[in-house]
């Protein structure tokens, strides 16, 4: 369906604005329409759960096995996640005691 409304406007280019309006309102109208996204894994899960997870749900592979240099890359991501939740809540107490302060 969406096909043959985007080619009627294509066709109709030459009318400008109307059809960027339609175009907009069409768009605007499929974001707000409600979908039903659920992952593969539980947000908590570590990566290797996760890409198991996607693994074997999605594409329906038995097991992963991971190269050298993916299994380095895994270690540094790991890594810069828990530096970067460390940063995340130290700003956040760091805020929260800074408001606590203005407010005294």
């Amino acid at each position: 369906m969406w096909k043959t409304e985007v080619s009627v406007l294509l066709m109709r280019l030459g009318e400008g604005q109307k059809v960027l309006k339609i175009l907009a309102n069409h768009l605007i109208s499929l974001y707000e329409t409600p979908t039903s996204l659920t992952f593969s894994y539980d947000v908590k899960d570590s990566i290797e759960d996760k890409i198991y997870a996607v693994t074997s749900k999605i594409y329906h592979g038995k097991n992963v096995s991971y190269s050298l240099a993916k299994k380095l890359f895994l270690v540094l991501l790991k890594k810069a996640m828990r530096h970067c939740q460390f940063v995340l809540q130290k700003h956040s107490i760091l805020f929260r005691q800074s408001i606590f302060t203005r407010c005294a």
